[in-house]
């Protein structure tokens, strides 16, 4: 369906009562909103509807006819919060109060109002007919398809983080808290980890996991040339100095044969990178941490709900970090961040010194940093750890379909490693004339994202340690042609056909 839409009072009572003398295709629409959307009222009209209906339903003998009862339809439907706000200087409050806050309410899910209220439809430019919306469902194609659709994800679980975040203010619970503390351990568990320590965001989750570990001055922490800049800058950070390896061509994460020849007798650990969802080679990372006593600090924050061979993510080194950035599978509502381990005294320190190096108040041990997970990004994300393994799915459904019908001269297709759960964070293909096409999907109402369009070692931050082209060919190569398609569970079949045949066009 191409837009969000909220029925009036007067469809749903003609849905309700059978009135299908005043409204023909009643039943058509509410089989339409069946198979392709979701029915939306304003919580302004449930009690207007409902008073109405069971005072018409007296006096009507028989529904034997009726498609649907009460209770089964307020099964089938979504409210929306009426807006605590009014502007007095409004047409519509002026002319008829109901429908202005109806309108309201449309207004806060982008939805238009279907109603055959001549009036509201002459008054609002939100309002349409049954039949305007067979109209506009058949006439409309997909465009201005974004990279990422989080108000469409919001929509789909707003009661219960509403509620989450009205709990979480009415009981002024805002730094710590028990909700903070549930999440905490529902993430471990999720990850089949004993400790998760949250934090203010994932580049902390980093930084205090390094300074956990006693790493500093003079050390060296090997990582991906392939990533965002938060994997470095933590190890700066940390007093370290960042080493980097280039990346694997096949699977774009850091290339594990290359890894061994940058091992000296400062390295203290390995940061690998599970990027755009898939877990890096870790049984090969291991045998070398083993092998030169070296740490493993997995950097999870594009891989929530990965796997290798059967382990998730979180579980495969020493400790991992995770970030849950709003764009994120699993994102809060702003900044917010995880550490998760199995280390009872990596843990306990990592709590530490992310509360200003203490357990106690005022009590300090060491001097920390100031990076709390706070309640209302932690109510936000225990609603949302319920539903990410259905988002991951439906991320790797879309993924494979774009493999299987994404197949056209130009573009190379990313690849999976066996054994693997990925969980596709980013859906990553290189494009020949890259920015040709980018531009190219633009015009045609499709977002694009490059990551990355820099490699970390040419980034003018790096600029001291003196890497020159050719250094780090594969992800050089990489930052000229990669280009990231929109994936994210709400994406519709018709707009990924969209998405595939503008992109078979420019190369045919």
């Amino acid at each position: 369906m191409n837009y969000n839409y909220i029925w009036d009072n007067n469809i749903v009572l003609d849905f309700l009562l059978d009135r299908y003398k005043v409204s023909p295709r009643i039943y058509d629409l509410f089989e339409e909103f069946l198979k392709f959307g979701k029915i939306y009222i304003s919580s302004s009209q449930i009690h207007n509807i409902e008073y109405i209906f069971f005072k018409e339903r007296k006096k009507i003998k028989s529904f034997k006819d009726c498609k649907i009862e009460w209770n089964e339809f307020l099964n089938e439907i979504y409210f929306i919060k009426t807006p605590s706000y009014f502007d007095r200087r409004n047409m519509l409050f002026n002319n008829d109060i109901e429908d202005y806050l109806i309108e309201l309410s449309a207004k806060i899910i982008n939805a238009r109002i279907i109603t055959r209220d001549k009036k509201f439809i002459q008054n609002s430019d939100l309002a349409v007919s049954i039949n305007d919306f067979f109209t506009l469902e058949k006439e409309s194609k997909p465009k201005n398809i974004n990279f990422l659709d989080l108000h469409s994800q919001y929509l789909s679980i707003h009661n219960e983080v509403d509620n989450g975040i009205d709990q979480i203010i009415k009981n002024t619970a805002f730094i710590g808290g028990k909700q903070v503390k549930q999440f905490e351990e529902n993430f471990a568990n999720y990850c089949q980890a004993k400790y998760c320590v949250g934090v203010g965001n994932g580049t902390d989750a980093l930084t205090i996991a390094l300074k956990s570990l006693d790493i500093g001055k003079d050390d060296e922490i090997i990582t991906a040339a392939n990533s965002f800049i938060a994997t470095s800058e933590a190890i700066t950070a940390s007093g370290a100095k960042v080493v980097f390896v280039d990346c694997d061509p096949k699977w774009y994460t850091i290339d594990v044969s290359k890894i061994e020849e940058k091992i000296t007798e400062k390295t203290k650990a390995i940061i690998p990178v599970h990027l755009y969802g898939q877990p890096a080679d870790m049984d090969a990372i291991s045998s070398l941490a083993k092998k030169y006593n070296l740490y493993v600090v997995e950097d999870a924050a594009q891989a929530h709900g990965a796997s290798y061979y059967g382990s998730p993510v979180g579980t495969l080194g020493d400790v991992a970090c995770f970030s849950f950035y709003p764009g994120k599978n699993l994102g809060a509502y702003g900044d917010g961040g995880a550490i998760v381990t199995n280390n009872e005294q990596l843990a306990k320190k990592c709590r530490m010194l992310a509360n200003h190096g203490r357990l106690e108040k005022y009590t300090h041990e060491m001097e920390g940093y100031n990076s709390r997970l706070d309640g209302l990004q932690a109510a936000v994300l225990s609603v949302k750890l319920k539903y990410l393994d259905a988002w991951n799915q439906k991320r790797n459904s879309i993924a494979e379909y774009y493999l299987k019908n994404l197949i056209v001269s130009g573009v190379k297709l990313p690849r999976k490693m066996k054994n693997v759960q990925h969980v596709y964070h980013l859906f990553v293909v290189q494009a020949e004339r890259r920015d040709e096409l980018r531009e190219f999907l633009k015009e045609n109402g499709i977002s694009t994202g490059i990551h990355y369009p820099v490699s970390l070692p040419h980034q003018k931050a790096y600029k001291y340690l003196g890497h020159k082209p050719g250094n780090f060919p594969v992800s050089e190569k990489l930052s000229e042609t990669i280009l990231s398609l929109p994936i994210y569970p709400e994406l519709k079949k018709s707009q990924l056909d969209y998405i595939i045949s503008k992109i078979k066009s420019f190369y045919e």
